[in-house]
């Protein structure tokens, strides 16, 4: 049954006692990502609360845009209601979590989270770097250029409209530089070895960036959702970095 945290944060809890584990779901999933993972650590007496992110499942978008670092202080009272003694971030969640490593000192074990920008991504099509920089110079309406990324666009830009597309747009746009080399919670970095959307050479990078050591575990065989779909190798994990 889901719970309410802090002002209108809609989340779900397994076990009433033990350790406490805080889930945060990646982009366009909700809480039920942490069923198989909370599920394992349940029959070795481990809690897990799992939220649904400011606009996705049960809880309310935010009022006003921002990225990942914009949620980490939104839900910073959230986080310190449920105490958690380690925190798990998939993805968009990761994103928050390696926000909350530079002022928490709890374990935290991030998961396909774009930590860093790929190198050698891909260049947005010409047509659409023209119509952005005519957007700027105010040549062009803003719908066309809203128009333009709906052509160019992921299928998440396409799936998100309002606050939730622009908060979608300031977090790609985030860089976590900054908030690795200042990480104060001893983090480790589990990683889907066939992760497509966020590849390990990503984790290989931020941990080279990190004031102390960073361990990075692989998951053979599994992709970007890695916590759905291998939820009891991360279990294993947890209660080891819980030990």
């Amino acid at each position: 049954m889901l719970q309410v945290f802090g002002d209108g944060v809609f989340g779900d809890s397994w076990g009433t006692s033990g350790p406490t584990v805080l889930y945060l779901h990646g982009w366009r999933r909700d809480h039920h990502d942490a069923t198989s993972l909370a599920d394992a650590l349940v029959t070795y007496g481990i809690r897990t609360v799992a939220l649904d992110l400011p606009g996705f499942g049960a809880s309310p978008a935010p009022d006003t845009a921002g990225g990942a670092r914009r949620y980490a202080q939104l839900l910073t009272a959230v986080r310190d209601e449920i105490s958690p003694d380690l925190i798990v971030g998939h993805s968009f969640g990761g994103r928050i979590a390696a926000c909350w490593a530079t002022e928490v000192q709890v374990p935290i074990i991030l998961t396909g989270a774009p930590l860093l920008h790929r190198q050698g991504r891909a260049t947005s099509p010409l047509a659409y770097r023209l119509i952005r920089r005519a957007a700027r110079a105010r040549l062009i309406s803003p719908a066309r250029l809203d128009a333009a990324r709906r052509k160019y666009g992921s299928a998440d830009y396409n799936a998100a409209s309002g606050i939730m597309r622009d908060i979608l747009v300031a977090t790609i746009a985030e860089s976590y530089e900054d908030e690795i080399s200042r990480w104060l919670a001893p983090v480790t970095l589990w990683w889907g070895g066939d992760d497509h959307d966020v590849p390990l050479e990503v984790a290989t990078r931020a941990a080279g960036l990190a004031p102390h050591d960073v361990r990075l575990v692989t998951c053979a065989n599994a992709g970007h959702l890695a916590p759905v779909t291998h939820g009891s190798e991360l279990a294993t994990l947890v209660r080891e970095v819980l030990a």
